[in-house]
């Protein structure tokens, strides 16, 4: 894959994941306030990515999934 489209990748994937956050923020009003949380830690660790690419580092693997087979 070329790096022009994996960034745009990690940005789309950012922008959907604040996106679900800012829709259960605004429109869930029972909603845990942990699930927000958590869907703007994503946000922000794809848009980490976004910049490490743009520098020419790969994103470290950290999720084996080896272990959930």
């Amino acid at each position: 894959m070329d790096k022009q489209t994996e960034l745009q990748q990690w940005i789309e994937i950012a922008n959907n994941d604040l996106a679900v956050a800012q829709y259960l923020a605004k429109n869930m009003h029972m909603v845990s306030y942990e699930i927000v949380c958590f869907h703007c830690q994503q946000a922000v660790e794809k848009y980490l990515k976004w910049v490490l690419v743009l520098h020419d580092i790969e994103p470290p693997k950290i999720h084996d999934k080896a272990i959930f087979l």
